[in-house]
């Protein structure tokens, strides 16, 4: 992987990463741009229509560290971007399974919708229990299991969650932390009225450096109210911050306040 070029080829592998449920009006380069928020990318696909050249609404991809893997997956599995949620899972055999996230993509099953895809009696390679391989190239067979739609089991909370906002070298200087920090509330106040903490997880120690900090990459809002949470969440989902698609979500109160930012 040569640093700062991303390849159109992404190769069959364990960290070889699936995103499902993309809106076709997104491009490559905003689809990067968010994918980047967890890290730099070492290959990157969007498949598109042959025919008309429109995105289908699903990609391919991986990262140039292979580490934060299960972490991006993590992130953005499950997560709303105008109005549709977001189905990210490794891809290929042999790659770790995620029962959490196998559970998600199953939702496809009863509503293939769900991932942006054609109907199941369109698609090759179907049977009664799971997706097969060939029936999307690339995608892992799945157990079959309850099928689920992703993000659902977190309601409407007084905290909102925003991605792709911010990325770990915004936040090393002190002085520019605290002035995202302040930008940030100032406009959540504007569209949602008083706001009690705005937090924005980050590495402050070299210690730190190998460890993993919960939430890191994402900026939590905490409003007075759930209805001011709401307001913010549906002026904000979709807009651009600094060229970047602005993603959110909720966060139960309770995970908020025990830390689970990952939750």
């Amino acid at each position: 992987h040569v640093p700062g070029i991303i390849s159109t080829n992404v190769e069959d592998g364990p960290n070889k990463v699936f995103i499902g449920n993309l809106p076709q009006k997104l491009g490559d380069a905003e689809v990067k741009e968010f994918l980047s928020t967890y890290g730099a990318l070492k290959s990157f696909h969007l498949v598109k229509d042959s025919s008309t050249g429109l995105a289908k609404g699903y990609a391919f991809f991986e990262y140039a560290d292979e580490k934060i893997t299960d972490e991006a997956c993590k992130g953005l599995n499950g997560i709303e971007l105008a109005g549709k949620n977001l189905v990210c899972q490794r891809a290929n055999i042999g790659a770790k399974p995620n029962a959490n996230m196998s559970a998600s993509l199953m939702g496809a099953v009863t509503n293939p919708a769900l991932l942006g895809l054609p109907q199941l009696n369109s698609l090759p390679g179907l049977n009664k229990g799971g997706l097969l391989a060939q029936g999307i190239p690339g995608l892992l067979p799945l157990i079959p299991i309850t099928p689920i739609i992703p993000g659902q089991n977190v309601g409407p909370s007084r905290i909102l969650v925003l991605q792709n906002i911010v990325k770990e070298a915004d936040l090393a200087d002190n002085a520019e932390y605290e002035d995202v920090k302040a930008d940030i509330k100032e406009e959540c106040e504007r569209i949602g009225g008083p706001v009690k903490e705005v937090l924005i997880p980050r590495k402050e120690s070299k210690v730190q450096e190998s460890m993993a900090v919960q939430g890191l990459g994402k900026v939590f809002i905490e409003f007075e109210t759930q209805e001011g949470a709401s307001k913010a969440r549906l002026a904000l989902e979709g807009r651009k911050f600094n060229n970047r698609v602005v993603l959110s979500r909720f966060l139960s109160e309770e995970h908020y306040k025990k830390g689970l930012l990952d939750a």
